[in-house]
């Protein structure tokens, strides 16, 4: 509950850990819920990328079915982005102002989750009613765009889910009782309404399409022939996404209506209640991703495309984040060589840890060199282009972990004051090197193809060109995902160390959460 002069909220999608700490037989399964949490949130952020993508372009059902997964999966993919931000108040990184201007972001990353839980529960409505209308158009749905049933579908949905988060934000707090005593019964008819549903769309497309085996030529045509075929083909997949998404949001409600009328607020049982809830909205998100990948095998196998898996094995660098450690040592017992082991595992790990940012722009110049030696770049040997970008990438290493190491410990708040900008720098000049290189090989490949100059123009010249568009076009996409979960770790690895004294338990927590978020 958020409590601001005049003005009282009920927030969702965050809650107050403390309590739990403060009792000691609860720690386990709020740490568990946690790591479920964190765990969830990671899949489906980045399987929910990949498959947007893959869905983006697809056409194994109908654009407007197509469409409505592919919102589903963005607004799922915002609501993990707005939980881990509102991880940032939580754990007090972000302080609640209790002024609602200041914490204007606050309730706004609380009401997108809140929509997003919402859409979850419309999700198969929406889905219905898409495939009810091409039973109720089956002679013409394929070629007819009509536009107006996407709007009016994603109107109704939209606005429900709309009008349920404004009323549980702002009426929550004076009708609790009333409100959660009401979700639980809605959630029920919502549910018991869409399985009814989808045995009538079922029932009628079952006897389309017995009257086509029939072949009667009154009501025989290709279209609607293929269309009745593509229903049952939907429906059979939608059959076991509806089971699932039905019991876990049958068991979500329960997880968040029943503990909000049994307890009173801020207690330990209800802020459990809630940590488990987040956990299932998050594992929700594994379940809806692996099931369409099972279900619709040309996403899979697009997928699979995507990652190089089918045609050669995919490169695969782990990254390792380091994480700073006080040690308090008696001067007697402050013998260096005896603790070696300990300062190069440290060091060793900070090394792998900064070979997260060095490694794109290494792969930048060699690919600026494939692109200025292109003549002759696949066939001559120029080993001092590969020891130069050894000795740049080991140097550049070195001497971070020499700089962390060695002035850490004296200028720690400058050195994490100037560490996170200072990275941001490096990652965005490295994509704008990458865009660059990119755009300059597309230039040479188009005027290569445009001039067609026989002194110029040479297979060796073409297939480089297309291997450089091939490979930085990969490394462009994997550079994007890696700069979004460095930032994230910068964020973790820096902040707290600059907000909180150190040592603290604060800085310990976050250290905590970097190394889940590394295991990830």
């Amino acid at each position: 509950m958020y409590k601001a002069p005049g003005l009282e909220l009920m927030l969702f999608g965050i809650y107050d850990q403390n309590l739990l700490l403060q009792n000691q037989s609860f720690y386990p399964f709020w740490l568990a819920s946690l790591l479920c949490e964190l765990f969830g949130s990671s899949i489906t952020i980045g399987l929910g990328l990949c498959l947007l993508h893959v869905a983006k372009n697809s056409r194994v059902f109908n654009k407007k079915l197509i469409h409505i997964i592919w919102l589903f999966m963005a607004k799922n993919i915002i609501g993990e982005i707005a939980r881990f931000l509102l991880m940032l108040y939580q754990f007090r990184v972000i302080p609640v102002q209790g002024d609602i201007l200041a914490d204007l972001p606050l309730f706004f990353l609380s009401a997108c989750r809140t929509f997003v839980y919402c859409s979850e529960v419309m999700f198969v409505v929406e889905v219905l009613c898409e495939r009810c209308m091409a039973i109720v158009f089956v002679r013409d749905y394929e070629y007819m765009k009509r536009v107006w049933l996407e709007w009016i579908i994603f109107t109704y949905s939209n606005l429900n889910c709309l009008i349920v988060t404004l009323a549980f934000h702002f009426l929550s707090v004076q009708q609790h009782n009333f409100m959660f005593k009401l979700m639980l019964p809605l959630t029920l008819c919502c549910i018991i309404g869409t399985l009814i549903m989808f045995l009538l769309i079922e029932r009628f497309n079952n006897k389309i399409s017995e009257r086509l085996e029939k072949f009667d030529i009154r009501r025989y045509s290709l279209s609607t022939k293929f269309q009745v075929v593509e229903n049952s083909k939907a429906l059979k997949i939608l059959q076991w996404i509806f089971l699932g998404h039905s019991i876990f949001c049958l068991f979500g409600s329960c997880l968040f209506t029943i503990p909000n009328i049994i307890f009173e607020n801020e207690t330990p049982e209800l802020e459990l209640s809630t940590a488990c809830l987040e956990a299932v909205q998050s594992l929700y998100g594994v379940f809806y991703t692996i099931s369409l990948l099972i279900l619709i095998p040309p996403w899979r196998r697009k997928l699979f495309d995507l990652a190089q898996i089918r045609r050669r094995k995919s490169c695969r660098v782990q990254f390792a984040y380091s994480q700073p450690k006080i040690l308090a040592v008696s001067p007697a017992e402050c013998v260096v060589w005896q603790d070696a082991p300990l300062l190069l595992s440290s060091m060793l790990r900070l090394y792998t840890y900064s070979g997260a940012f060095t490694i794109f722009s290494t792969i930048f110049i060699e690919r600026s060199c494939a692109v200025y030696f292109i003549k002759d770049y696949e066939y001559v040997d120029r080993p001092l282009i590969e020891a130069y970008l050894h000795l740049q990438s080991f140097s550049m290493q070195s001497f971070s972990v020499m700089v962390y190491s060695f002035t850490g410990g004296y200028y720690d708040a400058l050195t994490f004051k100037l560490n996170l900008p200072f990275m941001t720098l490096w990652l965005i000049t490295v994509w704008f090197l990458f865009r660059n290189v990119y755009i300059e090989n597309n230039r040479a490949l188009n005027q290569l193809f445009e001039t067609f100059d026989a002194r110029k123009y040479t297979l060796s010249r073409r297939f480089q060109l297309d291997e450089n568009r091939r490979v930085l076009k990969l490394f462009y996409n994997i550079f994007m995902g890696h700069a979004f979960f460095c930032s994230i770790a910068m964020c973790i690895f820096t902040l707290p160390h600059i907000i909180f004294d150190d040592p603290s338990a604060e800085v310990e927590l976050c250290a905590a959460f970097l190394e889940c978020y590394q295991g990830l």
